[in-house]
């Protein structure tokens, strides 16, 4: 049974007993591990995110490669971020998939889908999962339905946090993309960027021109969207996240896409400052 806002409301109200001086942000840490018990469950927490005191070592997805502050910061978000995605996506009708997938896949790749249904949810087009089938052309993430009949494929890849930017890495992933995706279009690819490569001089300096390029040698693909978070200081102290996006448009795709532009208008706008915070706490 999903969660509720009163099931919420009843863990705040426990959370507040137990830690009577405790700020939001430590609410909201302890509301998304409530979360995720209640619908990944305690072993899966335990093995995944649980202090590496415990018996099992925690996930690196959830610990990053730092022991430092920014290590805790970075291992807070991720732990709230996926409570606040599983909280706000129980009502679409493939969750028990979104929750083996989870269980079964690279945390990377099985969250950077939820962060992209989300947005994609965000402008309120139907978002259909598709089973992998090994086919070439027809083995994309997910089909986006327009209004007006129309159907996007929907591509989603992750660049994995621990390894460092190569060009030659990154066009074997959009080859790979565009394999994927429908040989006659409409697509668009998401690729997830870690932090780090932002501030790598190769990659900021290559970015522009290897989208482009990628556009260029393919026409079934009518957008790349590329996200990425950027961690700000906060004055007198503390640290946020902003989730950013880029997108690149395909000038002379194989098939024009109704709305393409407005899609894309609704899911650049929420480039916001996103404290590490849960929603429903507000």
């Amino acid at each position: 049974m999903p969660l509720s806002d009163q099931d919420i409301a009843a863990f705040r109200t426990q959370l507040r007993a137990r830690f009577p001086d405790a700020d939001d942000v430590f609410l909201s840490y302890g509301l998304a591990q409530e979360v995720i018990i209640n619908i990944m469950g305690g072993e899966w927490w335990r093995d995944h995110i649980a202090s590496r005191a415990g018996p099992t070592p925690a996930d690196n997805y959830f610990q990053g490669s730092r022991e430092d502050e920014e290590g805790r910061y970075f291992h807070q978000h991720r732990v709230v971020e996926l409570g606040r995605l599983l909280y706000e996506l129980q009502d679409v009708n493939f969750f028990d998939d979104i929750v083996d997938d989870l269980r079964t896949r690279s945390l990377e790749g099985a969250v950077t889908e939820l962060r992209v249904l989300r947005l994609l949810r965000m402008a309120r087009w139907s978002v259909v999962p598709r089973r992998p089938t090994g086919v070439r052309g027809e083995d994309y993430d997910l089909d986006l339905h327009h209004p007006s009949g129309q159907t996007i494929a929907v591509e989603i890849k992750s660049k994995d946090e621990g390894h460092n930017y190569s060009r030659t890495s990154v066009h074997g992933t959009f080859k790979q993309a565009r394999q994927q995706l429908p040989e006659n279009g409409p697509g668009i690819v998401v690729l997830w960027v870690p932090t780090p490569w932002t501030r790598d001089p190769s990659f900021v300096g290559e970015a522009e021109g290897l989208f482009t390029g990628v556009l260029r040698n393919s026409s079934r693909i009518n957008a790349i969207i590329i996200l990425w978070e950027e961690w700000l200081q906060l004055v007198p102290s503390g640290r946020a996240v902003v989730t950013r996006f880029r997108t690149f448009l395909n000038a002379s795709p194989s098939t024009m896409v109704v709305g393409l532009q407005d899609l894309l208008a609704v899911i650049a706008p929420s480039q916001l400052l996103a404290p590490p915070r849960l929603p429903f706490l507000d």
